[in-house]
């Protein structure tokens, strides 16, 4: 069965099969508030939610937002269906299962315009795809996950691709990736995004893409660190890699092994390899490097600017690393490539939404309201009813 809604209001607080169908598109004017374990939002055949909020404390419903959701410890989307989630919010939500805190996706999936607050799940914090995943204009807030990839894993056999654009990903962590990994065939595309404060509370600070291509313009890594090994980044076995305009800023890490790195760590560089128009300032090798390279082909760094020496920022085994024309000891230099760039979730609510109680005691109260006021109705019904009998009988 295909469900639409249009211009309905309702309060789930049971376990309801008319929520739970298997084909269900959110696409109209609808208010839900969900508080039980209610399989709605599961079904496999999803594919669209447009301007909701999902949480799983009776608090933090959202104000003026087109739907809203509310469950218990119970991940809020899985689908089998291309999907499509714009101007979302998806607050302190979690998976009792093993993948994908808010979202699990084995289809093409399309972010545009999302947050994700405080989302949790033992792989992929927020979400898990093992298929192409796109992500537009969204913020991940605080995001983290028991074993890896804090705000989100993707993994997949067949060729796929990641695309990441205008993005915030801020203080997501992890034991491992901090923020997210990927291991599959296929485009890795990152521009014009910050990702600041990721950590792991063992190796690879950030993350890790394994396969593949892979290409980031205007990036900004700031902060990200491992207790271990890694503190940024990890590149296995890719086919190409090119950085343009990024930078990498107070990146750390732990090591005492020199063939680690704090900011990049590279493990068969590719034939076609270049970092170019890059700084990176005030990283913390520890007793390692900024950049290590072991094993395959030449990385190229044209005019990359390291505020460090070249002792403690590049090094290689069974490789080699091209930097006539890039600079080291630039204590003054700093990026302006990111410099008036509207990045993350913006607050695009539109006009004539409903409106649903923000907190716990506001709800409660409606809800007293409204049933004192179905039982007057009851017994103004009642009472009007026997009137009218009475003057039948009168008659």
């Amino acid at each position: 069965m295909n469900f639409s809604l249009h211009h309905l209001s309702l309060i789930h607080y049971n376990n309801s099969p008319f929520l739970s169908s298997q084909r269900f598109n959110i696409n109209a004017r609808s208010v839900f508030a969900q508080k039980s374990f209610s399989s709605f939002c599961v079904g496999p055949n999803l594919k669209f939610i447009l301007d909701s909020h999902f949480s799983q404390y009776l608090s933090s419903v959202i104000v003026n937002r087109r739907y809203s959701f509310l469950v218990m410890k119970e991940r809020e989307i899985y689908s089998l269906n291309v999907m499509y989630i714009n101007n979302t919010i998806f607050q302190v939500v979690s998976s009792d299962e093993e993948t994908g805190g808010a979202i699990l996706s084995h289809t093409d999936l399309y972010i545009d315009n999302c947050k994700f607050i405080e989302c949790f799940a033992n792989i992929g914090g927020a979400v898990f795809s093992r298929s192409s995943l796109n992500i537009t204009q969204s913020t991940f807030f605080k995001c983290k996950s028991m074993k890896n990839s804090g705000a989100f894993e993707q993994e997949s056999q067949e060729p796929s691709t990641l695309t990441i654009a205008l993005s915030l990903f801020d203080n997501c962590n992890s034991t491992y990736f901090g923020t997210f990994h990927r291991k599959s065939p296929g485009l890795t595309h990152l521009e014009t995004t910050n990702i600041t404060k990721s950590t792991a509370s063992q190796c690879v600070g950030c993350f890790e893409v394994c396969d593949g291509e892979f290409e980031m313009m205007r990036v900004v890594f700031t902060s990200s660190f491992a207790s271990v090994h890694n503190g940024c980044g990890v590149l296995r076995d890719l086919s190409s890699f090119e950085a343009d305009s990024c930078a990498f800023i107070k990146c750390s890490h732990g090591s005492f092994i020199d063939t680690t790195a704090s900011v990049l760590l590279f493990y068969q560089i590719p034939r076609y390899a270049s970092i170019s128009s890059s700084f990176f300032l005030n990283n913390d090798p520890s007793q390692s490097h900024n950049i290590f390279v072991s094993g395959g082909s030449t990385l190229i760094l044209n005019e990359c600017y390291f505020s460090g020496d070249r002792s403690q920022e590049v090094s290689a085994s069974g490789a080699s690393i091209n930097d006539e024309m890039s600079e080291y000891n630039c204590k003054g230099k700093k990026p302006s490539f990111m410099n008036d760039v509207r990045i993350g979730f913006v607050n695009s609510t539109r006009a004539g939404s409903f409106k649903i109680p923000y907190s716990s005691t506001t709800l409660i109260i409606s809800v007293i309201v409204a049933v004192v006021l179905s039982l007057f109705h009851k017994r103004l019904s009642a009472f009007i009813s026997k009137i009218f009998k009475d003057e039948e009988l009168l008659e």
